[in-house]
């Protein structure tokens, strides 16, 4: 019986020494740490927009920027949300591609960013997070606006060699690295990419959108991007 019960004690400390699970799906539910898990918290997509992270970027203090620190802004965040009771946190990675990750002016991408610091500052913010039992959801790209990098983004969609490149130099790098990290809950492709949507007319209908026109689809093409 004695003995028993230290394999049991051993086991409960190995399980206590490994902490947090990785967020899991069972059915239709989410599952964390063996217990279905209801996710609530806070979309803080960008401290700095698309100059967050990479190039040392997240450890910069900018006293002129509205937001002169990104990593006290989002270590902020994560305490805020857990003394709350919450327990997600939804972030913009690449954004437009302003800073991550590096394209050439072809418009091929060539590795994540310039100092190939991303995945370390990542790292440091969702270490930050597992520590405060907060999950991070990181999201590639924006769809919602047309700023002057947006080309690098169309790009991608457009030409599968360059789309490639991406997936090469900076997804599997990304994927790669953050791989054990528990507190990342999730990738999202992009946000709202119904905005940047064209709303024509095409013979084929799996390009054709034009039984989209007054939906609202599209809206980015019409920013100026004066609201960032």
């Amino acid at each position: 019986m004695r003995m028993l019960s230290v394999a049991v004690l051993l086991t409960l400390l190995s399980a206590a020494a490994q902490g947090q699970t990785f967020l899991s799906t069972d059915g239709q539910h989410f599952k964390l740490n063996g217990q279905r898990v209801f996710l609530s918290g806070v979309n803080m997509a960008w401290c700095r927009y698309g100059s967050d992270f990479g190039g040392g970027l997240y450890y910069s203090y900018k006293s002129s920027s509205p937001c002169p620190s990104s990593k006290s802004k989002y270590e902020q965040a994560i305490m805020d949300i857990a003394n709350n009771g919450g327990n997600s946190l939804r972030v913009w990675l690449h954004v437009e591609g302003q800073e991550t990750p590096v394209f050439s002016y072809w418009g091929s991408v060539t590795q994540t960013d310039a100092t190939d610091e991303l995945v370390n500052e990542l790292k440091d913010m969702l270490g930050f997070a597992q520590r405060h039992n907060v999950l991070v959801f990181l999201v590639l790209w924006n769809g919602a606006h047309h700023g002057n990098h947006f080309w690098k983004v169309r790009d991608l969609v457009w030409d599968d060699l360059k789309l490639g490149t991406y997936v090469e130099q900076a997804l599997r790098p990304l994927a790669r690295g953050l791989k054990d990290e528990r507190a990342l809950g999730g990738w999202e492709i992009i946000n709202e990419p119904e905005g940047s949507l064209r709303v024509q007319h095409d013979p084929d209908p799996c390009y054709n959108t034009d039984f989209l026109a007054g939906s609202g689809a599209g809206w980015a093409g019409n920013s100026d991007g004066s609201e960032f």
